[in-house]
């Protein structure tokens, strides 16, 4: 039988659990307030920062010093994402397992290889190397260097990204390993 009392009863239980699940969700996260822009490796300006209780992030670009060779973007970018995600630590199991593949993108005849892969403090590390053939510059062809880590920290799911470097490969891996907690 309903009565106004069991009502009652039942209205508060609702708001309890909305305040209990509000304190779990705020709690996760609380540990990641805000992002680590103080490690960016040197020569890079943040570009774009966004934080909240369930996710922090930012971009940080730094000026490319083979302008000369680029008809396209100019800047080296380094993202850092951080997402609250208790079962974090199984989707990283799953990614780490995931097989690295050759892409080719049609029209600019850019060619983008996997040239490692290793596990590094509780993530994954994925460099790659780009190759786009340039027509009208001083170079033949452009390489790019990129990388990136995703792994569990604090609570979360953290992915650290690097594109359009250049020089040598192990300055990516430096880069994202000076963001990586």
């Amino acid at each position: 039988m309903i009565t106004k009392k069991n009502i009652s009863f039942l209205t508060g239980m609702n708001t309890l659990i909305l305040v209990v699940a509000t304190w779990f969700i705020a709690g996760s996260a609380s540990s990641q307030t805000e992002p680590p822009v103080g490690k960016l490796p040197k020569g890079f300006t943040v570009a774009s920062k966004s934080v909240s209780p369930a996710q922090v992030s930012f971009e940080a670009n730094k000026p490319h010093n083979m302008k000369s060779c680029m008809q396209t973007d100019p800047d080296i970018h380094i993202s850092y994402s951080w997402r609250a995600m208790p079962e974090a630590s199984a989707k990283m199991i799953a990614a780490s397992m995931a097989r690295q593949t050759e892409s080719s993108s049609a029209g600019t005849g850019s060619k983008t290889q996997s040239t490692a892969k290793k596990q590094i403090k509780n993530g994954t590390l994925v460099l790659t190397k780009s190759t786009t053939p340039q027509i009208g510059t001083s170079c033949n062809e452009w390489v790019t260097y990129g990388g990136s880590w995703s792994g569990v920290s604090d609570n979360g799911l953290l992915v650290i990204s690097v594109k359009n470097g250049a020089g040598a490969e192990e300055n990516i891996k430096a880069w994202i390993e000076s963001l990586v907690p």
